[in-house]
């Protein structure tokens, strides 16, 4: 907090974008899941598409599932939330990191794309990068 004073613009707004896109859990005074989020403006309303554009869970904390913790939190912020104005809330996850897609899908996200990954990676090994939305018109208060 003493340094924040010290900052140029351009870094405040930076530190406040982070504060206000950024879910993380502590345990133990240890960071142990994260997730950052990116919000653009929709192309058809005037409303905002949510991207989570990264996330990381401890390998040991993954079957704890604090990804739905860290999901429910952005579902807290961005669609339950009155004053907030979000179309659809989007992931890219590898298909094979099945724990996680398991999670997203019980949360109410279904997958729109699958992205190749090159000859190599798509056609023989079967590794692909699938994009997951969550759309909050979906929901009925």
């Amino acid at each position: 907090e003493k340094n924040y004073n010290k900052l140029n613009k351009a870094d405040k707004d930076l530190v406040k974008h982070m504060k206000d896109n950024t879910f993380c859990i502590v345990y133990r005074d240890v960071p142990v899941a994260f997730l950052a989020c990116k919000q653009t403006k929709s192309t058809s309303d005037d409303k905002v598409d949510v991207e989570i554009s990264a996330y990381a869970v401890r390998r040991v904390y993954v079957k704890a599932e604090l990804f739905k913790d860290l999901i429910s939190m952005v579902f807290k912020k961005f669609v339950t939330n009155e004053k907030s104005n979000v179309n659809q809330i989007s992931v890219d996850v590898y298909n094979f990191e099945t724990f996680d897609i398991n999670i997203l899908k019980r949360a109410g996200f279904y997958r729109q794309k699958r992205h190749s990954l090159g000859f190599l990676l798509t056609s023989v090994l079967g590794m692909t990068k699938d994009t997951y939305v969550f759309e909050s018109e979906s929901i009925e208060f």
